[in-house]
């Protein structure tokens, strides 16, 4: 099904895939079945969705189904893979640069950044309000928290705490990632003097990204 769209006549789209409205896709687009789109989604040329897991194991599985929101940037070259449990899924908000890889089983928040040719492994969760730098490469089955930023060139091998700077091969935490917090508007005084991972001020950032998301600040 085929909402109100921009599709390129060269576009490759799955006749069950579902399409909202106003979604602007690009030449050479391939989508696949088993494909929820929102709405006001670009979508560069030769973007690929629905492509069986790299999965040795389930390489043939197409039950699962991708799930994509709305207001995403999705730059060419693109690729989200199919998942091998039930969903793969992107939500709101979301810019992914070129040549991003998102293997399956993968579920991205909101209004994230993920530079060009970061690499998410399989069953990665990015939270949300995070930065990911380019050619940054996340290992499968880690956990990206809210408002952290990773270093270009960054390899993860380890879960990331909320509102962290990361960097390194293997990543570590070099302290409190304070641009991105300042600029989301968190207030920077509540972290002075405390050092990373701190529950407490975790909590504090949580709480705070699910205001910006519900529009309360």
């Amino acid at each position: 099904m085929i909402g109100t769209s921009n599709i390129h006549p060269t576009a490759i789209i799955h006749e069950s895939a579902i399409i909202g409205r106003n979604n602007e896709i690009g030449a050479f687009v391939v989508i696949h079945s088993g494909v929820e789109l929102g709405d006001n989604n670009y979508i560069s040329p030769h973007v690929i969705i629905g492509e069986p897991p790299e999965h040795r194991e389930e390489f043939w599985n197409r039950e699962g189904i991708i799930r994509i929101g709305d207001d995403n940037v999705i730059r060419e070259n693109v690729v989200i893979q199919k998942p091998i449990g039930k969903m793969t899924g992107i939500g709101n908000g979301n810019f992914l640069m070129a040549g991003t890889h998102i293997a399956h089983d993968c579920l991205v928040g909101n209004k994230n950044n993920l530079s060009a040719k970061v690499t998410l492994g399989g069953h990665v969760v990015i939270e949300n309000l995070a930065n990911l730098g380019m050619g940054s490469i996340i290992h499968q089955k880690l956990r990206v928290s809210s408002l952290a930023m990773i270093g270009m060139g960054t390899v993860v091998t380890r879960d990331v705490a909320a509102g962290t700077l990361n960097y390194g091969v293997p990543s570590r935490c070099h302290g409190w990632n304070l641009v991105g917090l300042e600029r989301s508007g968190f207030d920077s005084s509540l972290i002075i003097n405390t050092i990373p991972p701190n529950h407490k001020v975790e909590q504090e950032i949580l709480v705070f990204v699910e205001s910006v998301l519900s529009g309360n600040l």
